[in-house]
């Protein structure tokens, strides 16, 4: 269950939220794509930006987190962490349940390498993503963007 995403952007600290409260498909590798309308005056561009989800799901280990700009840059946010294994027990990556993160450049630890065993949600706080978030620094912010 997706309840939750911010985008946090720009010079003036704009933020963007949609609750979505849209069900994660089991066994579907198209997932599904949660759009965010960001409407904004001409001529604002991203300076900086964070991201940040509260997922309700059963094994985060599965899931792969993508954010699209209305340019057609994509940025990996999370990819099945704990796969391959980095401790964590069994093929399948982190086993526990839910995620609540800001996800930053900025954040000293990798999204991939957390998980926690005694707590929920297993990733909590924030977190560096997969790939960089400046990737999305110059561009407009306004337009669809896709998560």
């Amino acid at each position: 269950m997706l309840p939750l995403l911010c985008l946090a952007s720009l010079a003036q600290a704009d933020d963007f939220c949609v609750v979505p409260n849209a069900p994660i498909p089991d066994n579907n590798a198209s997932g599904i794509t949660i759009p965010i309308e960001v409407v904004l005056g001409a001529g604002e561009v991203i300076d900086s930006i964070e991201v940040n989800l509260d997922i309700a799901h059963p094994w985060v280990g599965d899931l792969v987190i993508s954010l699209r700009s209305p340019d057609g840059t994509t940025v990996t946010l999370l990819d099945r962490p704990g796969v391959p294994s980095v401790g964590f027990p069994g093929p399948f990556g982190c086993g526990g349940r839910d995620l609540d993160a800001v996800f930053s450049d900025g954040a000293g630890v990798l999204g991939e390498d957390v998980c926690s065993f005694d707590a929920q949600p297993v990733i909590a706080g924030a977190v560096v993503p997969t790939q960089p978030l400046s990737a999305f620094v110059g561009q407009s912010a306004a337009g669809m963007w896709e998560l």
